[in-house]
């Protein structure tokens, strides 16, 4: 399996993203919506925003998070459930202030839109384990992942 390192390199390479090689870490979720709309992946924009946070002093992390993404009609709906989720599950993980907006019922998806893993289907023992492993932020937005979501490696 290849890691987003190299899918990321490979997409850079790929003549179809061609100008989007230069971005600059996401420092809020008002730049991963930017650089989506650019065209930049999505796993390329949360992970990129993941390592400036990790790499930022405690001080600083907390404007990562206060912004509301702006509201963009091609990006999905559970990409603003999983900016909330994302930005909740930091919070409480680094004691910060969950920011206000991630409150909105906008920021949660219904039953029938859940993510399972990021998979289109899956088994129902891989969606039980999900469901018990996800993290609270993720679950109560119908979002199940792994309990390592966050994880950079």
């Amino acid at each position: 399996m290849k890691s987003w390192v190299q899918k990321a390199g490979e997409i850079m390479n790929d003549s179809s993203t061609e100008g989007h090689e230069m971005f600059p870490r996401a420092r809020n979720f008002v730049d991963v919506v930017n650089q989506r709309m650019a065209g930049v992946p999505d796993y390329i924009t949360n992970g990129e925003f993941l390592d400036a946070f990790y790499a930022s002093p405690q001080g600083q992390r907390q404007s990562f998070i206060d912004s509301e993404p702006p509201y963009v009609p091609s990006v999905p709906q559970q990409s603003y459930a999983l900016f909330a989720a994302i930005a909740e599950e930091l919070a409480l993980e680094y004691q910060l202030q969950v920011p206000p907006w991630t409150k909105k019922p906008c920021y949660f998806l219904a039953d029938e839109n859940a993510v399972w893993g990021g998979l289109k289907s899956s088994s129902q023992a891989l969606r039980d384990v999900l469901k018990e492993q996800s993290p609270s932020a993720f679950a109560k937005r119908n979002i199940y992942v792994s309990a390592n979501i966050l994880s950079r490696t």
